[in-house]
């Protein structure tokens, strides 16, 4: 899971150059001596074709790593309604708030919470405080989604020069936005795997001393 999202991360930031690159090739179009210096540098048929290769790679690899993702959050949290009662959100809705309009604006984030303080605090977890890393990543995450979508519209609708320069300019400004969302969540998938598998770990532990037998959870070693 963090591979898939490191590699999603590099592969946004050749995204990033190459939107650059046909950013600055185009506003060099509307001065004609520039314009003329940088043709010879790139032609526009090779800029289209680097931006075009790049943009498939970043949608293949958003699509992988989404799905990756949704998987992730079902597993952590069917594991923590194994390791205490009271959760809200159940693993399915966890992932299917998501695609629910308006509600997918706080709702998958409940599930999460849950399943953090859960993993962090499995007999107190109810009393836990939202850490801001979760709070500051969300944050990013809704306004990734509104920048990205009105970037998305700006592409789509672009006919002119001026447009694909404002279309482009959108784009990179959700890029930006995007990268360190998708940094944030690396670091939340990292430490609440990391404090899930441990608390498993000193419960199979302490069962096993006991002569007990946990029930199994949604991953092999958990997450």
């Amino acid at each position: 899971m963090a591979i898939g999202l490191g590699i999603h991360i590099a592969i946004t930031l050749f995204s990033m150059a190459a939107l650059a690159l046909e950013l600055i090739y185009l506003e060099a179009v509307q001065m004609a001596p520039l314009s003329e210096l940088l043709r010879d540098f790139a032609a526009p048929s090779t800029i289209d074709l680097l931006v075009m290769t790049s943009s498939l790679a970043e949608l293949l690899a958003w699509l992988v790593v989404g799905v990756m993702s949704l998987v992730w959050i079902h597993r952590v949290n069917a594991n923590a309604h194994g390791l205490a009662n009271g959760m809200q959100s159940s693993s399915a809705w966890a992932v299917g708030w998501f695609f629910v309009p308006i509600a997918l604006l706080w709702k998958p984030f409940r599930g999460i919470e849950e399943a953090w303080k859960v993993s962090h605090a499995p007999d107190r977890w109810q009393i836990l405080d939202t850490p801001p890393l979760l709070r500051i990543w969300w944050g990013f995450w809704i306004v990734s989604g509104f920048v990205g979508n009105i970037a998305s519209r700006m592409t789509w609708s672009a006919q002119t020069v001026e447009d694909y320069i404002a279309s482009d300019r959108a784009m990179l400004l959700s890029a930006l936005v995007y990268v360190p969302t998708m940094l944030l969540f690396l670091q939340i998938v990292r430490r609440l795997t990391r404090a899930q598998s441990g608390v498993i770990r000193s419960r199979r532990e302490a069962l096993r001393l006991g002569g007990e037998t946990l029930p199994p959870f949604a991953g092999a070693n958990a997450p």
